[in-house]
Parts: structure tokens; C-alpha cells; sequence
């Protein structure tokens, strides 16, 4: 069996700007909100690795989906918030002026030691890290080979989850959009009767 994680393509976003427009809270709605950009296609190794595969998983966000719709073409693809990104804290505040990206990074490790400001919190988001795993542990035993298009961070605890329940890391491809990691586990055998 084997099960394909593949990070989205580069969103369609405005450069991570000064904040000096509104809030991080306003410009990370627009994150969720925002497609992929077109001018940044998927490796033609990626688009060849996933032609065989039947089945393909994604995120409801929509960078997921469009990046699935991409390199899939013309497959079903089985949409599903459990894949989502892990959330970060809001925030309304319009100060100090850092960029977005500096706010991610700061909301982010504060949301590792506990901060969630009303969002999904790391202990709740463990629980959706197993579901997860657990789907697409599922979905392979059911089709033997699934792609999920997903997010960087949430991948990789994905990729850990499955590590936990017998699934192999054969291979890692790429850095930052489009990367993709392989996990692979011998089908269970059916027992004769």
C-alpha cells in the first residue's frame, strides 16, 4: 500500500506585506481564502508520480484543492477539513507593525505551548492528526495507493502518525511548495478460512 503527502503550490497571495493594510487576523482570512498561483506549475516528476494513482484526498482550502485539481486533472477528489492546516490564533490588534510572516511564526510557537485565542488548540489538533492518519490508513487498505495534497505542517504530523501505526518512509521529494513524502506498508494479509 502507499500513500502519497504533497504540500500545496505557492498560494496567490500578495508578498507577506508590512501589515500597515489591517490586521493579521484580516490578512490570514484572506490566506484561507486565497487559491494557488498559475505561474508556478507542479514538477513534471510530481504530475507523473500521481498519474497512476485512483484515488486523491485533499484539504477543503482552497490552495489544497487547487493545487489537487492541478496535478489530478479530470479524478474525483475527496474533499475534507480534517486535512486542513492547523489554525493560528487570531488577532484584531494593529500593533506592533510586523509582517504577516513574522505574526505566523510568533502565533505560531505560541500556539505549541498552548495560545489558541478561540482556534483550534495543539491538543485538539492531535486528535485530528490521528483521524487523519487513520483515514488515509483506510483509504490505502481500501484502494491500495492515495494521494493527499495538503498542508507543510500538517503533513508532517500526518507522516508521524502513520510512522506510529507501521507505515514506512520510503522517500522525500522537494522543499517548500509541491514537496511530497512516500509511506508505504505490505497489504494485511486476508486470512484463509
Amino acid at each position: 500500500m502507499k500513500i502519497l503527502l504533497v504540500r500545496h503550490g505557492q498560494p496567490d497571495m500578495e508578498a507577506y506585506t508590512s501589515g500597515k493594510k489591517g490586521s493579521y487576523g484580516e490578512w490570514l482570512k484572506k490566506y484561507n481564502a486565497a487559491g494557488i498561483t498559475k505561474n508556478r506549475k507542479p514538477p513534471p516528476e510530481l504530475v507523473k508520480t500521481i498519474e497512476k494513482f485512483d484515488v486523491v484526498a485533499s484539504s477543503d482550502l482552497k490552495r489544497a484543492v487547487d493545487s489537487a485539481q492541478l496535478i489530478v486533472k479530470n479524478k474525483v477528489i475527496i474533499k475534507n477539513p480534517v486535512f486542513r492546516e492547523f489554525e493560528l490564533p487570531d488577532s484584531k490588534k494593529r500593533y506592533p507593525k510586523f509582517t504577516p510572516g513574522i505574526w505566523s511564526v510568533i502565533f505560531r510557537l505560541l500556539w505549541f505551548v498552548g495560545y489558541s485565542n478561540k482556534s483550534e488548540n495543539f491538543q485538539d489538533s492531535k486528535n485530528r492528526i490521528k483521524l487523519s492518519a487513520e483515514k488515509l490508513s483506510d483509504l490505502a487498505n481500501k484502494h491500495s495507493e492515495i494521494v493527499l495534497v495538503g498542508h507543510g505542517l500538517m503533513n508532517s504530523f500526518i507522516g508521524m502518525e502513520l510512522k506510529k501505526m507501521g507505515w514506512k518512509k520510503k522517500r522525500k521529494r522537494g522543499k517548500g511548495y509541491w514537496c511530497y513524502s512516500e509511506y508505504t506498508k505490505p497489504k494485511p494479509e486476508v486470512p484463509v478460512e
